[in-house]
């Protein structure tokens, strides 16, 4: 079986935005997108001077920047503790080993949630395969773990989707209707999973938001520079998911 480290990026899928008013009407300004929404916010930043100047043109023409906030949306960062913990308790209850590493998540949401999983090997028609079906379950239970808690359709799928896709692509031919068949089915599933263990999915991502901010442990790969980070062991989660008769396997320390 192929391991590999599984990384959810949240921060990047749903910024924290930074906001300022123009003529009545409220606007956020965020990096390479074009949106408008409700805000209310004034945080001091070059860019939304410029806004402000330019503002009455945006607003004629449709367009609007986009800038990154200096503070991070608390809900969505919660829900983010939701979202590796769905990945987390759907891969206990279908066999699939936690590492070692646990779960970790950052100030923004970008977290890690440490689990075996299938890593696409860029095999071609292998058709229906248990290790890549339990992995693409998995996947799936992330972005509809954090869904439950905080709708939002692009949260976490930066780096979910490609994962999954790869193996689907693995299994059958790209876009054809074995493959969406599969992918949907193999979501169902994934829903079907986080239903049933919703009371432990929450257990553990309560568990992790509690845990106060410390220095980072683990490098988040290239998702995060920041220096401190909420940390949920192994052990801490094997104890939580022990209340729920959920007994995980944990890779061995030679593997």
């Amino acid at each position: 079986m192929r391991e590999t480290r599984t990384r959810r990026s949240h921060s990047l899928a749903h910024p924290s935005l930074a906001t300022i008013s123009i003529i009545g009407t409220k606007a956020v300004f965020l990096e390479d997108d074009i949106s408008f929404r409700d805000a209310t916010r004034h945080p001091p930043n070059p860019k939304i001077a410029q806004l402000r100047q330019d503002g009455p043109n945006l607003l004629r023409s449709g367009r609007v920047g986009i800038v990154r906030s200096m503070e991070p949306n608390l809900e969505y960062v919660r829900s983010a503790a939701y979202h590796e913990a769905g990945h987390i308790v759907v891969a206990a209850v279908q066999g699939l080993s936690l590492r070692n590493e646990g779960i970790h998540l950052d100030r923004w949401g970008n977290g890690i949630a440490c689990i075996c999983d299938r890593k696409p090997d860029g095999s071609t028609n292998v058709g229906s395969e248990v290790e890549r079906e339990k992995t693409i379950i998995t996947v799936f239970a992330g972005w509809i773990a954090q869904n439950r808690v905080y709708p939002c359709s692009t949260s976490g799928l930066k780096y979910d989707i490609p994962h999954l896709n790869a193996l689907l692509d693995e299994m059958y031919s790209s876009g054809s209707s074995e493959w969406w068949a599969a992918k949907d089915s193999l979501r169902k599933e994934s829903e079907r999973l986080i239903e049933l263990h919703w009371g432990a999915i929450e257990k553990v991502a309560l568990t992790l938001w509690s845990k106060p901010y410390s220095q980072k442990a683990l490098a988040i790969g290239d998702l995060s520079s920041e220096p401190l980070e909420k940390h949920l062991s192994v052990a801490e989660i094997v104890g939580v998911l022990r209340q729920f008769q959920i007994t995980p396997h944990i890779e061995s320390e030679s593997s």
